[in-house]
């Protein structure tokens, strides 16, 4: 709505949000978890999987959490966030989330951490690194949950189409490699 009346957020890589909306803490709406070590429960085939940094890696036995979760990097690639809707278990290179559905929905969170900044949070030379505490404490929009439905409605939407774009020019691009090939 464009002429919903605006308040500052109070966080600077956020600006302006709509006045009836919140700015909440994330601590306030997950709780966070540290990934583990699986060796001693891993597995070749079935299992649950092992999420690090660059997502799944291995197999194990059993589950840290059920999910919905959004897994946040703690060491290493931090800025590629992860939705999972599935058991799963983490390395210690990523932390999980444990979501208060009433307060959020868990497609809106990981929209809303795509958003983050991270290169003006993480901290280490040669390694990028996040603490808990820096996650925690970071303020996100939150709108009423009416409206959390209402706004991942409209972005999956706007991802199908992306989405459908991207895969017809990956489809024309590959018709043009093969034409090419056949003039040669």
């Amino acid at each position: 709505n464009p002429n919903v009346e605006m308040k500052d957020s109070g966080v600077e890589w956020i600006g302006e949000i709509p006045s009836h909306w919140d700015s909440t803490p994330l601590k306030r709406l997950v709780r966070i978890g540290n990934g583990k070590d699986y060796k001693h429960i891993e597995v070749e085939d079935g299992g649950y999987p092992v999420y690090g940094t660059g997502g799944v890696f291995s197999r194990c036995s059993e589950f840290l959490h059920k999910g919905p979760s959004v897994l946040l990097g703690r060491k290493g690639t931090i800025d590629n966030p992860l939705f999972v809707n599935e058991p799963f278990w983490t390395s210690d290179t990523i932390y999980f989330t444990i979501i208060d559905e009433s307060k959020i929905l868990p497609l809106l969170l990981f929209r809303l951490v795509h958003q983050i900044p991270f290169d003006l949070f993480s901290y280490g030379s040669t390694i990028p690194s996040m603490t808990k505490s820096d996650y925690e404490e970071m303020k996100f929009p939150l709108p009423p949950l009416s409206e959390q439905h209402e706004i991942v409605s409209y972005l999956d939407g706007q991802t199908q189409l992306i989405d459908n774009t991207i895969s017809i020019e990956e489809k024309r691009i590959e018709l043009l490699k093969e034409y090419r090939q056949s003039l040669i």
